[in-house]
């Protein structure tokens, strides 16, 4: 049985039914998402989010009620908003998280809880980053990837013949930190980390995914620079790039994209070189980070884009675009 979450085009009904329950590394847990509208037939949950905002999923922390966003974006945990934090009264553990967003580093605090819901109850951790509020639609955000179930699949429409199916190898959480819940494409030997973000237009990539795009399929910076928010409250600006060669994932072809870049003149970025646009601070080539954050424009050509938990895969349905950006 799967978990699905339906994107709608159309209002229904707004009504809490409960999620059917489903056995994962022999754990079974239940939980109850807004607006669903349940297929008794099929077991399947349909969820209704208009405009594509993110279903909201219920449980309880430490005894007290919590609305959770589920988020297919960077991150494996359950992140809290700090106001959230204050109201239920946690105080932080030995055990931190690093996130890096450019040249901005932020650390979170964790504390271990008690988490329940209809039929699961047990020990885990959140995370919360202070004085940050990292949803405006519930409580805080939980990935997909730390659900108790084996499937969880955003669905925006039905499946139709002319789809393509890609898999991707799925990263999931990690032991203690905030990273993982990604999948993996290669670009020119590299290794490129890939989310989705239900909130935002267009695609974005991080300034090292932008040089390298820049080095493997040329191009030019277009329009004038502007703050996007990017993940975890932390905006950033960024710039349309106009690739020469468009670059292609799942199916859907990438003729521009956002890209983090120094904050400077419009003068300055006009009449700049493309490669010193980009943020491009000296770090240990470790640190690189490759993110692609996939945008509505590209999401709504696919049926569906599923994280296969049990098979470690990342897999999306979509019909062939002829460019997106």
């Amino acid at each position: 049985m799967h978990l699905i979450l339906w994107f709608r085009p159309t209002d229904v009904t707004k009504s809490r039914f409960l999620l059917p329950c489903i056995a994962l590394f022999g754990l079974t847990g239940c939980a109850s998402v807004h607006e669903a509208v349940r297929n008794w037939d099929s077991g399947e949950i349909t969820v209704d989010v208009a405009q594509f905002r993110a279903p909201l999923a219920e449980l309880q922390i430490n005894g007290e009620p919590v609305e959770l966003e589920v988020d297919p974006g960077f991150g494996s945990v359950r992140m809290l908003n700090s106001s959230k934090v204050r109201d239920l009264k946690l105080q932080p553990s030995g055990i931190a998280g690093g996130y890096r967003i450019g040249p901005i580093t932020l650390t979170s605090r964790s504390s271990a809880v008690a988490i329940s819901s209809e039929n699961y109850s047990g020990p885990a951790r959140v995370h919360w980053f202070p004085k940050t509020q990292v949803s405006e639609e519930a409580d805080g955000l939980i990935s997909p990837v730390i659900m108790p179930y084996a499937r969880v699949r955003f669905s925006l429409r039905p499946f139709d013949a002319q789809d393509e199916v890609a898999t991707l190898p799925l990263r999931g959480p990690g032991t203690y930190g905030v990273s993982g819940g990604f999948g993996i494409i290669d670009l020119a030997g590299k290794e490129v980390q890939v989310a989705f973000d239900l909130h935002a237009i267009d695609t974005f990539v991080s300034a090292d995914l932008g040089t390298l795009l820049l080095k493997t399929h040329g191009g030019r910076f277009s329009g004038i620079s502007e703050d996007r928010l990017i993940r975890y409250g932390v905006s950033r600006p960024v710039l349309q790039l106009d690739l020469n060669r468009p670059f292609d994932f799942a199916g859907i072809r990438f003729d521009s994209v956002l890209v983090e870049v120094e904050r400077r003149g419009e003068a300055a970025l006009e009449n700049a070189d493309p490669q010193t646009i980009i943020v491009t601070a000296r770090r240990d080539p470790s640190d690189i980070e490759l993110r692609l954050l996939v945008g509505r424009d590209a999401i709504k050509r696919c049926a569906y884009f599923q994280y296969d938990n049990a098979g470690g895969v990342v897999s999306l349905a979509c019909s062939p675009s002829e460019g997106t950006g």
